[in-house]
């Protein structure tokens, strides 16, 4: 059972990374949008 618990931890860290590193790559790829579209204009 406490190999269970562990198990899950570890999964919800593991989906909590990914979601927190899609998030930055959203925010960088949205930063990066925004740099061109102002160079460009």
């Amino acid at each position: 059972m406490i190999k269970n618990e562990f198990i899950g931890n570890d999964l919800s860290r593991f989906y909590n990374f990914r979601h927190i590193l899609l998030i930055l790559i959203g925010n960088l790829s949205n930063k990066a949008l925004k740099l061109k579209i102002t160079c460009f204009l």
